[in-house]
């Protein structure tokens, strides 16, 4: 608007142009030899060509209208097969994973030392999963142990050793102990009853153990194909550490002997 009254100053006389069917009116002013026409409101394709103008003023023709050309239609797409699509499928594929191999190998050459650390991590994870022991390999295990315990005299067993061979072995008969497996490590673990069981503690779901309860209910941990709690209670377990103390020898007053020479000391 500021710039039609700019023009509207600078010009000598304005005519008006009557716009075909519409009958709306645009300014045509005329600056010297130079016709200006201010289209402002209509758009140019609402122009016709039989526009008249005041005398002495040639009229100015409007571009025709072209006819909108008919769309192209488009062919519907090819319907592949479903081994057009495998093969396809496939060799996307095969060049993802080509060109993530190809870029790993040269950030290895650029940084060794994070290429090495990040391998050497890659590899222990692996081998974790690989050797996660399961509940077969724990009762293997146990049943071993249990039986080089057997085989040792009742005086010069590992008190500490009995009592844990003892309980587990409690638990196992009455069908307590659960097995859990978390990927790297796995654990064994006391419920309250046997599932088998038609009791109402047994199947009753608000009965069942708590999360805050596990540390308490922990029973074994199975990490890199040991179990590690069961190891450490078989430490040692054919040494009474308990054998010589308190044991009096009759009149002798000889204190911590072995049992057979108290025998061979006490008169009869």
């Amino acid at each position: 608007m500021f710039r039609i009254a700019q023009l509207a100053s600078l010009c000598p006389r304005v005519t008006r142009v009557t716009a075909g069917r519409f009958n709306a009116t645009v300014p045509r002013v005329v600056v010297g030899n130079r016709n200006i026409e201010i289209r402002n409101s209509l758009n140019s394709r609402w122009w016709s060509s039989g526009v008249t103008a005041s005398p002495g003023i040639s009229p100015i023709p409007s571009p025709a209208v072209a006819d909108p050309s008919p769309k192209e239609e488009v062919p519907p797409p090819k319907k592949l097969t479903l081994k057009e699509k495998t093969r396809i499928y496939l060799r996307s594929m095969y060049r993802d994973y080509s060109d993530v191999y190809f870029e790993t190998i040269a950030d290895a050459k650029a940084k060794p030392v994070k290429a090495a650390f990040y391998l050497f991590l890659l590899g222990g994870v692996l081998y974790c999963i690989w050797s996660n022991p399961d509940e077969r390999d724990y009762f293997h295990t146990f049943v071993g142990n249990r039986e080089s315990l057997e085989l040792c005299a009742a005086s010069i067993r590992n008190p500490d050793s009995e009592a844990f061979v003892n309980e587990v072995s409690r638990l196992w008969i009455k069908g307590l102990l659960r097995h859990q497996s978390l990927g790297l490590f796995s654990i064994i673990w006391k419920h309250n009853e046997d599932p088998a069981l038609g009791v109402y503690n047994a199947q009753c779901d608000y009965l069942k153990p708590l999360y805050s309860e596990m540390w308490e209910r922990l029973v074994d941990v199975g990490f890199c194909g040991h179990w590690w709690i069961l190891e450490e209670k078989m430490i040692d377990y054919d040494i009474n550490h308990t054998e010589w103390e308190s044991q009096e020898v009759g009149k002798t007053g000889v204190e911590n002997s072995s049992p057979a020479i108290s025998s061979m000391l006490t008169p009869k």
